[in-house]
């Protein structure tokens, strides 16, 4: 019997995706959870307590400098430093312990390193050019448990934050605001989360690094121009989300291991880049876009993969690689011109959708006018669904779909006039149908349709409607069946 298989709406996909978003509220909770260091110091340092003050006028050259050592349980530092160029070494030793560094000037270093346990450091600093670099090492324990805790904001420019956290239950809370500032975050083994809070200003540069089998790397708001993010988890469970708002910033997910899940969701801007790539099983990818000039790209290698980019703007380009088996890839071009999708797709029973000019808004619809569609599947029992114009019609579109294998479908609904339409099929028992395997639907002027197909008991059925348009079917096998009908 023929195979058949349903055809996948972008609404089936963006719910799909809207679903994952539960868990992120989830997390979020968890996040939120969390109370500030500094209301606990009092209650948590239960131990031997340093309040340390030290200020110096601005605009110094070499200002003060403090080395601070406690050994034991529950012990707590408070730092308040005033002015430039000062020096701060604070050094934990036991578990419970907390530090919190208050740093108000320009070019002060501050260094702190807790080994242990269930140790807790918040470092607000107000200033530029200021150094901070927090290292929190620690046993694993049970499954689940936040061990080690850092807070850290910043307000001012081209200040530099390094945290790395070692094996156990790690967590980290960032907040930047600012030019030039650079964050980095490293992460090793087990049940680590890191946060980016919010990312205002530009220049901005943010990489975060995870090694383990539960890892969430979360940014909810980057707002500003020229931003840079770059993620990577190696391991299981891991989850990447994200909000962008602004221009010519460059986020970039990468992710190795098993039930990944990278989305950025929507994010507003021009010049914008967006790459996500995930090496394993059970992955999933989104990316959503509203602005001009954004360039995406998803790859991902593995079973049961969900890919998904969608824009509402101009001029951008969109690239979907999957491999492997069960995977669904879509692109959803809601409204825009000149953009560039290219999906690939190699493994059996995949679906692949690319619309433009879906969707409704209103009266006057979306457009989606004089964009380039390239798309390719190597495999057997795999479906292209290929949608373009829905109120309003789409025009001078190219687009190019290539089927290698066997027991193929391309789904085809064009609504639009000087389309260019070139499909190759090769192996047996192809279908070039329309939406739920009954006939292809093309509306328009100045249509041109080509079909190819290679291979035996293949099938084209379908119709054209509208003036100046032309058809082209090249059948080479046996028992092959082309019905299309012009009007």
């Amino acid at each position: 019997m023929k195979f058949k298989k349903t055809t996948v709406a972008s609404s089936i996909i963006l719910a799909v995706l809207a679903a994952q978003t539960g868990f992120a509220s989830a997390q979020q909770m968890i996040k939120d959870d969390n109370p500030s260091i500094q209301s606990d110091f009092m209650v948590e340092a239960a131990g031997n307590i340093i309040n340390l003050t030290q200020s110096a006028p601005l605009g110094n050259a070499i200002g003060n400098e403090a080395i601070l050592m406690q050994e034991g349980d529950f012990n707590g530092q408070s730092i308040t430093i005033i002015g430039d160029a000062n020096i701060v070494e604070a050094d934990q030793f036991g578990s419970d312990n907390v530090i919190y560094g208050d740093i108000t000037g320009d070019e002060n270093s501050v260094v702190i390193y807790q080994d242990g346990i269930e140790n807790d450091a918040e470092i607000v600093i107000e200033g530029s050019v200021n150094e901070v670099e927090i290292s929190q090492v620690g046993d694993g324990g049970p499954f689940g448990f936040i061990f080690n805790r850092s807070i850290n904001d910043i307000t001012g420019d081209g200040n530099v934050l390094i945290v790395d956290q070692g094996d156990g239950g790690n967590w980290a809370n960032n907040s930047i605001n600012g030019f030039d500032n650079e964050v980095e975050i490293t992460q090793t083994e087990d049940w680590h989360e890191s946060y980016i809070s919010s990312l205002v200003g530009d220049g901005n540069e943010v990489e975060v690094s995870q090694a383990g089998y539960y890892n969430i790397a979360s940014f909810s708001e980057i707002t500003g121009n020229d931003n840079e993010v770059y993620l990577e988890s190696d391991g299981e469970y891991n989850r990447i989300y994200g909000y962008v708002f602004g221009d010519d910033n460059s986020v970039e997910f990468e992710q190795s291991g098993d039930d990944n899940y990278a989305q950025l969701g929507l994010f507003e801007g021009s010049d914008s880049t967006a790459e996500i790539t995930q090496i394993g099983t059970f992955n999933d990818a989104q990316i959503d876009n509203l602005g001009d000039d954004n360039d995406y790209e998803i790859t991902q290698i593995g079973n049961d993969n969900i890919g998904y980019a969608g824009a509402t703007g101009f001029y951008n380009d969109f690239s979907v690689f999957q491999n492997g088996d069960l995977n669904l890839a879509s692109t959803v071009n809601f409204d825009g011109f000149y953009n560039e999708v290219t999906l690939s797709q190699e493994g059996d029973e995949n679906t692949l959708l690319a619309e433009a000019g879906v969707g409704e808004d209103g009266p006057s619809g979306f457009y989606a006018d004089d964009n380039i569609i390239d798309a390719s599947q190597v495999g057997n029992q795999n479906d292209a669904v290929i949608r373009l114009g829905g109120s309003t019609p789409s025009n001078f579109n190219t687009l190019d779909v290539a089927q290698t294998g066997d027991l193929n479908i391309i789904d085809l609904l064009i609504d639009g006039s000087d389309n260019t339409i070139d499909i190759m099929q090769e192996g047996n028992d192809n279908w070039v149908v329309g939406e739920e395997t009954l006939a292809m639907t093309i509306t328009g002027d100045g249509m041109s349709l080509s079909i190819s197909q290679v291979g035996n008991d293949n099938l084209v059925t379908g119709s054209m409607s509208g003036s100046g348009g032309s058809i082209s079917v090249t059948q080479i096998g046996d028992y092959n069946v082309a019905s299309i009908t012009q009007q």
